[in-house]
């Protein structure tokens, strides 16, 4: 029988999570916590753990993989605030432990703690955001494991729930907003502030929405002009004095920390996607608005969230699982190379015998060495991956180590054995 809960336990041992979101800390203040690719490497230095991070409009949270990982949120958290020189409000973080913390990225994943409850982008964000933690070398391997389960807990409350019924994400609802404040949206002009993801996102529904009268700005200007082609639109580089010539501004740039008073309502209407936002004004919309927004057109949606309960347990049980396999894997991924340095010298040496009895090597020979000893290990060692796979889910840790140092050194003193068989007993025994 398998034994869960000393792989709970190690889960809730060895995962913790940092939160910080539009919820917690405030849309105002988020963009304090954002964290560069360096400020990212740094802190995989600090801590010496695995590390995910995910990074959005509405949420900077930190995942973290390794021995007392508690400890090190509380060491990592100490550290940020260091980094960002005081300005984050610490207080007000929440860190998540083990099974919570696995819990917390599965509801992320199922758009239930977006702003936008049910959006479908965070899919692709946490995908991006792994593409992004294995390129720099801070992830390991039962991260990738936990966010490739997120993403499949993911799909399946979209697949089998209606919480992303209708038009949900954040961008789709600014576009509806938009449509309700202007008359006609194919009979003004649009402004689009910055070619990156946001810009591309409201480009492309703007686009599908059969909007003509698009023009796109951009500090980089070939940038703007890549973006504005492939829709048909007009690309031109960043000045700000010129948004008052449109009726309708976009905002989705980052970087200007000082605010811009708007005067006279031109624009009409700004949605300002920008973090920290970027306008004041009365006609200005943002995410905090959209927000209240998407909270009135919610309802439906909020009678999936028992089904997306359900559909999150399945996946803590699934991802239980998928964190006993990798352990099984690694155990038996060590004891697998240390066999195969043993049976890369035996060749070695039998190559060498041959060649003292006067037998010249060759291509067949060299193959039919290498084919025999291979199948020789493979099908002796059969048996005893099984046994350690049933050994590592009842927890024979004993037994375990004996393997592990067995095929690491090729062999096993008999005092050494029997130590181990003794401690075996006496604690299967109880006493």
């Amino acid at each position: 029988m398998i034994n869960k809960n000393r792989f709970i336990n190690e889960i809730n041992e060895n995962f913790s999570a940092l939160i910080f979101t539009y919820k917690n800390v405030g849309m105002d203040t988020l963009h304090y916590y954002y964290l560069d690719e360096s400020e990212l490497r740094r802190i995989q230095d600090v801590i010496r753990s695995g590390v995910f991070l995910l990074q959005t409009c509405n949420r900077v949270e930190i995942y973290i993989h390794g021995d007392n990982a508690r400890d090190k949120a509380k060491i990592l958290l100490k550290y940020i605030g260091e980094l960002h020189h005081g300005k984050l409000k610490l207080n007000d973080t929440v860190i998540r432990e083990g099974i919570e913390a696995i819990r917390h990225l599965f509801y992320v994943a199922s758009g239930v703690d977006s702003i936008a409850v049910g959006e479908y982008e965070i899919l692709n964000q946490i995908k991006c955001a792994m593409a992004s933690a294995k390129k720099i070398g801070t992830t390991d391997r039962y991260l990738e494991k936990l966010v490739e389960r997120s993403l499949k807990v993911g799909r399946v409350a979209r697949t089998k729930t209606n919480i992303s019924k209708g038009k949900v994400g954040i961008y789709s609802l600014a576009l509806e907003k938009i449509k309700e404040i202007v008359e006609n949206i194919n009979s003004v002009e649009i402004l689009i502030l910055g070619a990156g993801e946001i810009g591309s996102k409201m480009s492309e529904l703007l686009y599908k929405e059969g909007v003509k009268n698009v023009t796109i700005m951009n500090r980089t200007e070939s940038k703007a002009a890549e973006l504005a082609q492939k829709y048909g639109y007009k690309g031109i580089r960043l000045d700000l004095s010129k948004i008052k010539d449109y009726d309708v501004t976009i905002s989705a740039i980052s970087g200007i920390r000082e605010k811009i008073e708007l005067m006279d309502n031109k624009p009409k209407v700004v949605v300002d996607l920008s973090v920290p936002p970027l306008f004041n004004g009365n006609n200005v919309l943002t995410l905090n608005d959209l927000q209240d927004f998407s909270t009135m057109n919610m309802a439906n949606r909020l009678e999936e969230l028992p089904k997306i309960d359900k559909i999150v347990d399945e996946g803590v049980n699934e991802f239980i699982e998928d964190y006993m396999k990798e352990i099984q894997n690694e155990i038996i991924s060590k004891m697998l190379t240390n066999v195969e340095k043993i049976r890369e010298e035996e060749v070695n040496k039998a190559k060498k015998e041959l060649m003292k009895r006067g037998i010249e090597l060759n291509t067949d020979i060299e193959e039919i060495l290498d084919i025999m000893s291979k199948s020789i290990i493979n099908k002796g060692l059969e048996p005893v991956i099984s046994g350690t796979k049933k050994m590592i889910e009842n927890d024979e840790r004993n037994y375990i180590n004996f393997l592990i140092t067995l095929f690491n050194y090729g062999h096993v003193s008999d005092i050494k054995t029997k130590e181990i068989k003794k401690q075996e007993t006496t604690e299967g025994s109880g006493s």
